[in-house]
Formats: structure tokens, sequence, C-alpha cells
């Protein structure tokens, strides 16, 4: 008889992670069932999603409360799986603002089933007393930064550091080794000029960062051409948006942009400089090793909120993992053209800034572990099933 797995992953990058971990776990137990909010790299994996994972990527607290009704269709439907079907296992992956109140909820009808939590909620940021509420809901966490072991593990959490799971995706030292070879493959590949300066752009992977960012983005290339006459454009998005949304962002704003579906590291490892929405596409560009400024906007009542909220110093993963400024942060009404260009074209016009973030970046790669996230959560995740 299979054994049964309840997986719930909310966002792209949950959902390539999860997909990782699927087929690690299979690998080790052909007896496996994974039912859950899933999205394209689970379902490949052998998922069945009741919800698919781009249907509740919602950003920002406006955003989840415009969405309430749905969240809370959701999350019955979830936990009327946990009281009707035996399960043998929960896996949670990162989504914490659904992930934990499900957990919460799950511990109200059944005590029993073990959950596992993979890629933790970024508690050192908002809440650290949230740790302690998550000991009593959650059976193990996998952690894929090394200084949250000891914020979990002082209050009683089993917490495990597994490495980050984007070091299984990219292979940082080949990157960097065969950067020619791979800049002039994609610029023979997709007709741009491999003498002439790229600026790739990550605008995100939901519609609503895609609409405050990518206008914001565009207007900062214009400004950077006129500056820069030669440079090539090139933009890469998640692939379960649709090009017709993007492709209208682009008419309007007349930029002659190369726009690619899901070929972020082919064009980070392409560019010279990349424009970067905060998060995990920050982290990419770092273990790249390619310099980068990184912009965020969200709504201005989650924006104050977050400010009330937040206990970090910085908003990049890839800076918060160095501990330090490396790469320029704009927020809000700091994210604007007059302010991104310049930045940008410092680091297009200055060879040697570009190679003093390189050799930044290179401390944040090493700071992630080694390769091998998938292989050792699956191993933690199967040992808790009974």
């Amino acid at each position: 008889m299979k054994k049964k797995i309840l997986i719930v992953a909310g966002e792209a990058s949950g959902d390539l992670h999860g997909g990782n971990l699927i087929k690690s776990m299979r690998r080790r137990a052909s007896d496996l069932e994974f039912i859950g909010i899933a999205g394209d790299s689970m379902r490949k994996a052998g998922a069945h999603p009741v919800y698919h994972s781009s249907e509740v990527a919602f950003m920002g607290y406006i955003e989840v409360i415009k969405h309430l009704p749905f969240i809370r269709r959701m999350m019955r439907d979830m936990i009327d799986i946990v009281q009707n079907q035996t399960l043998d296992l929960i896996i949670l992956i990162d989504y914490p603002g659904f992930n934990l109140r499900f957990a919460k909820k799950v511990r109200k009808f059944n005590q029993d089933i073990p959950i596992f939590y993979y890629i933790s909620p970024q508690v050192w940021a908002w809440n650290k007393s949230r740790a302690s509420k998550m000991a009593k809901w959650i059976d193990r966490i996998a952690v894929i930064f090394p200084f949250e072991v000891d914020i979990y593990k002082r209050v009683g959490l089993d917490a495990h550091f597994v490495g980050h799971p984007l070091l299984e995706i990219l292979d940082a030292s080949n990157a960097s080794s065969s950067a020619t070879q791979d800049r002039e493959l994609f610029c023979q590949t997709y007709g741009l000029d491999p003498s002439r300066p790229i600026l790739g752009m990550l605008p995100g992977s939901r519609r609503q960062e895609i609409r405050r960012l990518l206008p914001v983005m565009l207007e900062s290339a214009l400004a950077v051409k006129r500056e820069i006459p030669d440079l090539q454009f090139t933009l890469s998005v998640a692939p379960t948006l649709s090009p017709e949304f993007i492709k209208s962002y682009l008419i309007d704003s007349h930029l002659d942009a190369l726009y690619l579906k899901g070929c972020n590291y082919d064009l980070i490892r392409s560019a010279d400089v990349m424009l970067v929405k905060s998060g995990t596409s920050t982290l990419e560009t770092g273990i790249i090793g390619k310099p980068m400024v990184i912009i965020y906007k969200i709504n201005w009542l989650s924006y104050l909120l977050a400010r009330l909220l937040v206990k970090v110093d910085h908003i990049g993963m890839v800076n918060v993992v160095a501990g330090r400024r490396i790469a320029p942060e704009l927020i809000q009404h700091e994210a604007a053209p007059e302010k991104i260009a310049p930045l940008i074209c410092d680091l297009l016009t200055r060879p040697d800034k570009r190679e003093a973030m390189k050799k930044d970046l290179q401390s944040v790669r090493k700071r992630l572990g080694t390769p091998g996230a998938s292989e050792r959560a699956a191993s933690l995740a199967l040992e808790l099933i009974r």
C-alpha cells in the first residue's frame, strides 16, 4: 500500500524545490503518493495538484486580503483532506502565510500526522517568537541558511541545515569557467551581438510583481540606453505567466528587449549587469556571480505594515546572507528610473566595480553550503514516516 503525503508549495520557487524533493524521495522509496498544492515542477515529478501553485501566489498584505475568500476555501479543502484521508506525512514548503496557519489547524484535528517543513519561514526577519509557536506544530524543519538552525533549536524544534537547493540547480563554478562560451551561444541563439553590453531583467514570478516592477524596469532601461546607445536588453519571467501579459508591457514601453520564459540562468550568465526583483532571484544572480541592482515595490499599505514588522537591514537575500550590502537596493519610491539608471550605468561603464561586486558575491556562495539539499531533505522527511 502506498504512503500518502500531503505537500503544499504556493510559489514558483517552492514548486521548483518541491519537484526536486519529490524526485529525491521517490528515488529512495517508490511507494509514495503526493497530493496537495503544487505547480508544474511538482506535477511532473508525480504530485497530484488539488490547487495549482500559480493560483495562490499573492504578494503583500492587501493582495492577501483581497483574496481571503479563496484562501479560506483552499484552507477548508486542505483540512478536509487531513480529516478524511489517511496521510502518512505532511510536507510544507516555504509559503509561511498559509503554511503556518495550516499547520496550526492540522494540530487541532490530528496530533499524529508528522509535519515536515522544508525551507524555513524567515522568522529572523519578521518575528523570532514565531519559532516557539512553530515548535508546537512542526515535527522537523530543514533550513537553507546555517544561521537558522540555532533559532529553532533554542525553542526545541528539530532543525537541520541542508544547504540551499539552488546550489544543486546552479553549478556556480561551471557558470564562471564557461561564461564566455555561454554568452556566445546565448547571443547566437537569440540574435544578440556578444560584443555589445547586455542588461538582463528579472521582474518576478507573480502578476502583481510584474504590474509594479516591469514598467519601472523598462523605463529605467530606456534611460540607460540614452547613455549607452549600443546596450542590448533581455527579460525573463516565470513560465506560469502568459506571453500576452508580458508583451503588452514591452509594446507600451517601445523598448526592443528579448523576452524569454523560464530562462533565468542562461540570461544571467550572458548579461553584463542584472536588474533584479528582490527575492530568490537575487540569490540565483549572486551564486552565478553577476553584478546586480535590486529593486522592490509593493502596495503602500503593505509596505508601511512591513516597515513596522520587518527586523532586517536588507531586503535582497544576497545581502541578507552576506550580512552586508553587496548589491544596491532601491525600495518603493526609491525604485524610480532616475535612481535606478545611474546605478546600472555605473556598473556597465566601470569594470572595476563589476569585478569588486563579483568578488564579494563569492562569499555568498560559500555561506550557502554544498549542493544536495533535496537529497538531504528527502532523507529527513522519510525518517518521519512511521
